[in-house]
């Protein structure tokens, strides 16, 4: 989790409207961590899980942005909050994690009754699947020009830092050595089979994977 002066300087880099006087970065700065905190206690349950697997497959890396933007805090569909892990998942609001389900051939709902988040994220787990949110715009709308800028300004340096350290705390595990599924949004704006092949080599490094990546929506 970066300083809240690393925070605003990194969203100052992405658009005009961030450098607006009236905003209040404390309290933006307070969401970024609320929502950071969340990922990261996901992370250790995802190492918790896997690393009790008796025969673990390999892991799969998926990377999304940041919870979703334009809602009040907290967020009524972030994954990762662990409030919401009783709760049914829902087919529109969880679209992301339901396309997780579906492309790891787990049930999102058995017999017409949607499953609990929580449960499914487990399974997910156990499945092997990682799901990495890459930058800390959480809880703030997006534009195309804003991301395109975040993987022109923040990619190299945030995103390359926070799989570093995923890939030190995983680095003894089996990993899909290849293929890294990212969403749409993230595709279109530059992290792609046509990223420049320095930034390929140091996703390589940070996951600690045997070669270059290979990503797909």
């Amino acid at each position: 989790m970066i300083s809240q002066n690393d925070f605003q300087n990194a969203l100052g880099k992405i658009g005009p409207k961030f450098k607006n006087p009236n905003i209040n970065w404390h309290s933006w700065y307070m969401q970024y961590s609320y929502y950071e905190s969340m990922w990261n206690n996901y992370f250790e349950n995802f190492i918790e899980t896997y690393s009790k697997l008796a025969k673990p497959t390999d892991i799969q890396f998926v990377f999304w942005e940041s919870c979703p933007g334009g809602m009040p805090f907290p967020h009524q569909n972030y994954a990762f909050d662990s409030n919401r892990f009783n709760n049914l998942i829902h087919g529109t609001f969880d679209t992301y994690l339901k396309n997780e389900c579906t492309a790891s051939n787990i049930d999102w709902e058995l017999n017409g009754t949607k499953r609990k988040i929580g449960d499914i994220i487990i399974d997910l787990a156990k499945n092997g699947v990682l799901i990495i949110d890459l930058y800390p715009t959480h809880g703030i709308s997006l534009d195309a020009t804003n991301r395109e800028n975040l993987f022109k300004y923040l990619f190299d340096s945030y995103s390359i830092d926070k799989l570093t350290k995923v890939g030190y705390k995983i680095k003894s595990s089996s990993k899909n050595n290849s293929k890294i599924k990212v969403t749409s949004e993230l595709w279109n704006a530059g992290i792609n089979d046509k990223m420049e092949i320095d930034l390929k080599i140091k996703v390589q490094k940070a996951l600690g994977i045997n070669c270059l990546p290979d990503f797909h929506m």
